[in-house]
């Protein structure tokens, strides 16, 4: 999708837009970041603790309001 020329058609600058492609594309990373979390805690925790991957994205998308504050909860696992 970034490499779209529609959405995205110069390198520099970002049309009005293909500002609200952002959020869609913010919402599809958190999936993929909840999904590892939820499903692959270990692993994931070990990499967090070197990137803070999750952390710094949850702070993106709070500052620029990419995803709803009460959408960026990942409920915890039942053992």
């Amino acid at each position: 999708m970034l490499n779209h020329p529609k959405h995205f058609p110069s390198r520099v600058s970002v049309p009005q837009e293909s500002v609200k492609q952002f959020a869609v594309l913010a919402r599809r990373l958190f999936r993929i970041l909840a999904f590892a979390k939820y499903h692959h805690r270990q692993l994931f925790d070990e990499f967090e603790e070197e990137g803070h991957l999750l952390e710094r994205f949850v702070k993106l998308a709070k500052k620029y309001d990419l995803i709803p504050e009460k959408s960026l909860e990942i409920p915890e696992k039942q053992q």
